[in-house]
């Protein structure tokens, strides 16, 4: 990215001047892109190293263990970890050959399949997991002060709010795994609310017949409830 202005345009063209970089800016930011094409591939040679594993295996085995049976649908998985479906399965597949995930029939949707972990899958994370963090921790943590890792966690928030500012595509793990409510008119928020529903996890399943009973809930609140339950792999309205 350059700091320089391109080629003018054609006076017909009018076109808005780009607030271009600064010096100092456009070295900040390459030496960010530098960590983010580094990064992943430093954990991901590691975790091959002592483990066998690519880092991406190893969030799945993680979002899996941390989930209440052990089981997660696979579309759910899959917004949980920030990956297609179809790449999600590839590695699903992998992971059943390692003995360490198996598949079966969502319990409420017969369409649907959940991923499991097994035993051998949570003692692979267990002796995975020492190694790995101790790496984690020798080359971030502790690379860092206290001070700048917390700012490091302010700073990946705020721009994981401007990434994913509906946090439909990455779980941030503070302790409440509920996915929130789409984006919805005043009116229909203050319907779900009243009716006790305050999360996506809720609607889940629920009656179309109740939803739409709820005054305030009209069609394009409907319609926006389905495509966030289709896309976050929860059960639709029945």
């Amino acid at each position: 990215m350059s700091t320089q202005t391109p080629s003018a345009a054609t006076p017909s063209e009018s076109p808005v001047e780009p607030r271009w970089l600064t010096s100092d800016e456009l070295e900040h930011w390459e030496r960010f892109v530098a960590v983010l094409e580094l990064l992943p591939a430093a954990i991901d040679a590691q975790l091959k190293r002592d483990a066998g594993l690519t880092h991406f295996e190893y969030y799945v085995l993680h979002m899996l263990a941390e989930s209440p049976d052990g089981a997660m649908q696979l579309k759910r998985l899959a917004a949980r970890t920030n990956s297609s479906l179809a790449r999600l399965s590839r590695v699903v597949s992998g992971l059943e050959v390692r003995q360490a995930v198996t598949r079966r029939r969502h319990d409420c949707d017969a369409r649907a399949s959940d991923a499991l972990i097994t035993d051998a899958g949570r003692q692979l994370l267990v002796s995975t997991a020492p190694q790995h963090v101790a790496y984690v921790r020798s080359t971030i943590v502790d690379a860092l002060t206290p001070e700048q890792f917390a700012t490091l966690g302010a700073i990946s928030e705020q721009l994981l709010e401007q990434l994913d500012p509906k946090r439909e595509r990455f779980y941030r793990g503070k302790g409440d795994d509920r996915t929130p409510l789409p984006e919805l008119s005043a009116p229909a928020r203050r319907a779900l609310e009243a009716a006790g529903i305050t999360s996506l996890d809720e609607l889940a399943g629920t009656a179309r017949s109740r939803i739409e009973a709820l005054h305030g809930v009209g069609p394009a609140a409907l319609e926006r409830i389905d495509r966030a339950l289709e896309a976050t792999g929860l059960v639709p309205l029945a």
